[in-house]
């Protein structure tokens, strides 16, 4: 028995679903099933295992949806951390607090507006001012 080979061969297994590959996990699934047909009958057990073609598939689809899970909890926590930021209307000036506004604005908007709806998160707008300070009234064609 090559228990050294099989051990290899299940390393490319998990490494082909860390990266999400389907082809890499198709040929490692196989080396798998060939490894354990040549264990299998080298101690005197009859019948063949059978690869699952749906498998690695199905795997690739959660590790994706993993993926946009972690994506979004970040961009939760970070909305999290902005919000703990703004504590008066005068947070808005802090660099720090436009810097991260403007990191925040470069995330698809529908990606935004779907975590916002998760959070439960009311959102509602309304212009007070210009984004360089005046009021709304001066030169509105300007804001």
């Amino acid at each position: 028995m090559d228990m050294e080979k099989l051990r290899t061969t299940y390393q490319g297994l998990m490494n082909a679903i860390s990266e999400a590959n389907v082809s890499a996990i198709g040929i490692a699934q196989e080396e798998i099933r060939q490894e354990l047909d040549t264990i299998a009958k080298s101690s005197g057990l009859k019948g063949s295992l059978k690869v699952d073609a749906k498998w690695a598939a199905g795997v690739v689809k959660q590790k994706n949806l993993e993926l946009v899970r972690k994506s979004q909890e970040l961009v939760v926590s970070r909305i999290k951390a902005l919000a703990s930021k703004i504590t008066t209307s005068g947070s808005f000036q802090d660099p720090n607090v436009k810097h991260e506004i403007q990191e925040l604005s470069a995330t698809n908007v529908k990606k935004l507006k779907e975590l916002i709806a998760a959070m439960n998160f009311k959102v509602t707008a309304k212009k007070t001012g210009c984004h360089d300070g005046r009021t709304v009234g001066e030169n509105d064609r300007d804001c």
